[in-house]
Formats: structure tokens, sequence, C-alpha cells
């Protein structure tokens, strides 16, 4: 962490320790953030990646649609 960060995180009495555990903390809340967007969101952008490269048609047929 950069000095001036901790000066300014010592002047409000916040220890060091609890900072650093509140960036994993933040950093895991983002990353699980990301990780439900890529999975709720995959099978859209699946087919959308497939239809830009002609694999599959635009309007799907038979069990496809």
């Amino acid at each position: 962490m950069e000095p001036a960060l901790c000066q300014l995180y010592r002047d409000t009495f916040v220890p060091y320790v609890d900072c650093c555990v509140r960036r994993m903390q933040m950093i895991k809340m983002l990353s699980a953030i990301v990780l439900l967007f890529a999975i709720c969101w995959s099978a859209t952008l699946l087919d959308n990646v497939l239809v830009g490269f002609g694999i599959v048609d635009r309007f799907h047929h038979g069990y496809l649609r």
C-alpha cells in the first residue's frame, strides 16, 4: 500500500491490518460479482459468438429455437 494512503488511514485511526482485510474483502466481492455475471450471461454471449462466426444460423431451426 502507498505510504500516503497508509498515513491517511493512520490519521483516521483505522489500523493497517484492517485496511488490508477490507481490501481483500472488496476483491473477493468484486470477483464474485464478475463470476456471477459471467455465469448468468454465458449462454447469450456464447450464442452471439457462434452466430457471429457463422457456426449457427441467426434464426435457429429445429430444437435450437
